[in-house]
């Protein structure tokens, strides 16, 4: 068994994804922490959306990813900040 917690993550896109091509991201997070995490999106385009509190955002992402190392990389970037919830 490997040690790799995006191991299985890894079979699954590339059992149920054709690469290269667009993959949905979607984070939620506090407020907070947006402005310091978007540099894990910088230069993508992508949209926020606000708690009706305010206290919590949603941000969903569509790119273009040349394969699934490239999404796994990419979750783990935002697996860096704190209170970051990957879906």
């Amino acid at each position: 068994m490997s040690d790799d917690p995006y191991a299985s993550l890894k079979l699954r896109l590339d059992e149920e994804h054709r690469w290269p091509g667009v993959y949905t991201f979607k984070f939620i997070m506090r407020a907070e922490i947006v402005p310091n995490f978007s540099v894990v999106l910088e230069g993508h385009r992508y949209t926020t959306r606000h708690s009706a509190e305010g206290r919590h955002v949603a941000i969903t992402a569509e790119l273009f990813m040349e394969s699934s190392d490239e999404v796994i990389e990419l979750y783990r970037k935002a697996a860096e900040f704190s209170g970051v919830i990957s879906l």
